[in-house]
């Protein structure tokens, strides 16, 4: 029986400002999006093409806005399985603006990266979602993960 208190939510990807316009009424509920600014060497999420990437804060900017008016939330996705040392720095920027920006949350799939925004205490400024990437198979998994604050968990479609 579904518990018809716990509203199921779509989630969908943004990559331009006229999706967080337009896709609320076709029943995204959620959008979670990345940033891959022009002339970047390594991107910072899974979503690697350029195409479905926002290139400029400003769009982002634009797009949470959008989003928001239409109350929808917006998690901006770090979610590639490990990040090297160098690009720590790059992700935590870009969380940073994206915090700035209103970002509702952000979904992370590499434990270091979770265990960093658990030390300085991300998960009081927004919520921390744990992505399918990191392949959260079984409640051992979940419960391994929570000590990072996580908040959410997003299941592997193959889990359903």
């Amino acid at each position: 029986m579904i518990d018809k208190k716990r509203q199921i939510k779509l989630n969908a990807p943004l990559s331009c400002v006229d999706e967080a316009r337009t896709l609320p009424a076709a029943g995204a509920h959620e959008f979670y999006f990345s940033v891959q600014p022009s002339g970047a060497k390594t991107a910072v999420s899974r979503r690697e093409l350029p195409r479905a990437n926002f290139s400029k804060m400003s769009d982002v900017e634009l797009a949470i806005e959008a989003a928001h008016k239409r109350g929808c939330r917006v998690f901006l996705a770090l979610n590639k399985a490990f990040y090297i040392d160098e690009e720590i720095p790059a992700a935590i920027k870009l969380l940073h603006n994206c915090a700035d920006a209103g970002t509702d949350g952000v979904i992370v799939a590499d434990a270091g990266l979770l265990s960093l925004l658990h030390r300085e205490g991300w998960q009081k400024r927004m919520e921390i979602s744990l992505s399918t990437v990191a392949a959260p198979l079984n409640s051992t998994a979940i419960e391994f993960y929570k000590q990072f604050g996580i908040s959410r968990v997003i299941l592997p479609r193959h889990i359903a």
